[in-house]
C-alpha cells in the first residue's frame, strides 16, 4: 500500500511496481524533478533492484529523455545499478532516450 506521506522519490528508490502503479493513480507526477533536476525515473535507475518498477514508470509516462543538472539521463544513472544492467527494462530504458514514444 502507498504511504500518502511517502513521496515518489522515495517509493521508487525500494517500492514494489504495485506500489509505485498505486502512487501513479493516485496523482504522483511521473516527470516531476528534485532541486538536482533528477526524476523519479533517474532515482528508480540507480537505487531500484527490481527492474519491473522502470517499466512500470516508463508505461505512466516517465521522460527517458530528461536530464538531471548534471546532465544525466535514467539510462546513465542505471549503469551504476548492477541489479537491472542487462535487464529488458535497462534495454527498454536505453531504447527510450531515442524513440519518439515509448510502447
Amino acid at each position: 500500500m502507498y504511504l500518502f506521506a511517502q513521496s515518489l522519490f522515495d517509493l521508487v528508490k525500494m517500492g514494489t511496481p504495485e506500489q509505485v502503479q498505486v502512487a501513479i493513480k493516485s496523482g504522483a507526477q511521473v516527470n516531476d524533478s528534485d532541486t538536482l533536476g533528477q526524476t523519479p525515473l533517474m532515482h528508480g535507475a540507480e537505487c531500484n533492484e527490481n527492474s519491473d518498477v522502470i517499466t512500470t514508470l516508463l508505461n505512466a509516462g516517465a521522460d527517458a529523455k530528461a536530464k538531471s543538472i548534471e546532465g544525466r539521463t535514467a539510462f546513465d544513472y542505471a549503469q551504476n545499478n548492477h541489479k537491472i544492467k542487462g535487464t529488458k527494462a535497462y534495454w527498454d530504458l536505453n531504447n527510450a532516450r531515442f524513440s519518439l514514444e515509448w510502447s
